[in-house]
């Protein structure tokens, strides 16, 4: 019997299992021979699911494709779509089309939880699929399918202007598919309505007429060797395993170094700073002066937001020794008053290779699952909505150009990284679910 056969097979058995339990009133109505049966079909699943179907793209889209011909059932499956193959998105999408523009109640209520799942997370990894459909997502105005809109262009650009123009309920709804658009008009009104030069959700500044953009168009995902990755799912638990394909990107990639090492002092706190994230080369398409190093304390960081760091001629950070609570408190920071030996981050991490970042992960917004959120440019991946940070020396807006999630780091949330490369600092942010 080969793994996908195995595993609807012991699907099927859980179900019977299942049922008996649910109609006799819970499972302590069952044998104790049915309860160890039903215990040994679950841990005999997961075994086959992580074992046999994880690592074959083409036994998970088989599962999943098999699974999406069924009503009724959870969204327990919903981390199969993250292990098939590119190609097969379109077919997913066309299988789970009967959930388009439901919100999550009606797909529980019409037995198409699973359906509406696959909508939901391929929204972001095939947003291209939805612009045919937008008509059908249009007469909902669901913040649930918002990431349908990236790079629509022109599409209901009338109709979202009149609902930004004239719904009180929906404005703000309307604002984000308006920026998510990607449309220079659209953007132009929206920056006009709301009197800023900054779209926050679009990630973009409006300089001298043009509209750029924040962040680099050039993307990479930060990949640990096989040996680390091999090592952590060995130890960690089924459900912080990181083995989807966000996690296996082929190709040659970019030396750096990641997390890892403590460093010298703090100045402020008298904790070790944390090393993230060390740049020997340069990364294409990326504007910084490599090398670099970024680093953070892990302390300052939870009051301080953002942490800032002046960076010398060789990339090594410096932590200046004036901070305070916040920009607008302080009027800055005094970068005069440094030490330049003693606060030197010279420690570096682990090795990794920054690999070209599929356009299926360039958006991600699911942290929810064991996606690879770890990259350098790109847009960022927001835990907490935008937080664009603005240059404490010349308070430009700066360039995001790094995040790193949890996974091999154990950051509990996410760092994100900002660059202002004419004054060579950086700002380190922190965020927390």
């Amino acid at each position: 019997m080969n793994g996908v056969e195995e595993y609807l097979s012991l699907l099927d058995a859980i179900v019977l299992l299942a049922q008996k339990r649910d109609a006799e009133g819970g499972l302590d109505r069952l044998t104790d021979e049915e309860q160890t049966q039903l215990r040994n079909l679950r841990q005999r699943t997961e075994e086959v699911l992580t074992g046999r179907i994880h690592p074959d793209p083409e036994a998970a889209l088989e599962v999943l494709l098999t699974l999406l011909d069924r009503r009724g059932l959870s969204n327990a499956h919903r981390r199969l779509l993250d292990y098939i193959p590119d190609h097969a998105l379109p077919r997913v999408f066309e299988k789970s089309l009967l959930a388009l523009g439901m919100d999550y109640k009606e797909a529980d209520v019409s037995g198409l939880r699973l359906q509406h799942e696959m909508l939901d997370k391929l929204q972001w990894q095939a947003p291209d699929l939805f612009h045919p459909y937008l008509s059908a997502l249009w007469s909902k105005r669901s913040w649930e399918s918002t990431g349908a809109w990236w790079g629509a262009g022109r599409r209901f650009s009338h109709e979202l202007r009149n609902e930004m123009n004239t719904s009180i309920a929906h404005r703000n709804w309307a604002q984000l598919c308006l920026e998510w658009s990607g449309e220079p008009e659209n953007l132009n009104f929206v920056a006009s309505k709301l009197n800023t030069q900054l779209l926050e959700n679009a990630g973009v500044e409006r300089k001298g007429g043009e509209w750029r953009r924040l962040y680099a168009d050039a993307c990479y995902h930060i990949m640990p060797s096989p040996a680390d990755l091999t090592t952590h799912n060995m130890t960690a638990p089924a459900h912080m395993h990181l083995d989807d394909l966000s996690w296996r990107i082929n190709g040659e990639g970019i030396q750096a170094e990641y997390w890892g090492a403590e460093g010298p002092k703090c100045p402020h706190c008298d904790y070790n700073l944390q090393h993230l994230l060390t740049l020997s080369n340069p990364v294409p398409g990326v504007t910084l002066h490599a090398p670099i190093t970024f680093v953070v304390c892990t302390y300052c960081m939870i009051s301080d937001r953002p942490t800032i760091f002046v960076h010398d001629d060789h990339g090594l950070p410096e932590r200046p020794k004036y901070h305070g609570s916040g920009f607008e408190e302080t009027g800055g920071y005094d970068f005069s008053d440094l030490d330049r030996e003693t606060y030197k981050f010279l420690h570096h991490g682990l090795p990794v290779q920054l690999k070209v970042t599929p356009s299926r992960w360039l958006f991600q917004n699911d942290f929810n699952d064991s996606q690879n959120l770890n990259r350098v440019g790109g847009p960022p991946s927001w835990l907490q909505g935008p937080e664009w940070e603005t240059c404490p020396k010349c308070q430009q807006t700066m360039l995001f150009v790094f995040q790193l999630h949890d996974g091999l780091a154990y950051t509990n949330g996410t760092i994100y990284g900002f660059w202002c490369s004419s004054c060579r600092i950086s700002a380190i942010l922190n965020t927390y679910t």
